[in-house]
């Protein structure tokens, strides 16, 4: 498991009985060519409540694998953006910002 995964799963431990219902939270997963990574982010993110109080967003940053086709076929729920070329981290993150709701 990632070091970025296990961090995530301790902040969302320590906050979570905290939050109510409503979307307090808006999640940017910045990715690139890392389907099973991001997959398994999503898969874990659900599984601690986050439909119930945020939202999460996917950025590919012109993935040439697989990354887009089974965001899409196995969380059609989550906000998917694609970028048609990669543009770097910091670019994938901003545009995940402007779609934050």
């Amino acid at each position: 498991m990632s070091t970025t995964i296990t961090i995530m799963k301790a902040i969302l431990m320590e906050s979570a009985s905290d939050w109510q219902t409503e979307k307090l939270l808006s999640v940017v997963i910045p990715t690139w060519n890392a389907v099973d990574l991001v997959l398994d982010a999503i898969e874990y993110l659900q599984q601690s409540g986050m439909p119930q109080w945020g939202e999460l967003i996917v950025v590919d940053d012109g993935s040439t694998d697989e990354t887009l086709v089974r965001l899409r076929q196995q969380f059609p729920n989550v906000v998917v953006i694609e970028q048609k070329s990669n543009q770097g981290f910091g670019a994938a993150v901003n545009t995940g910002f402007r779609a934050a709701q």
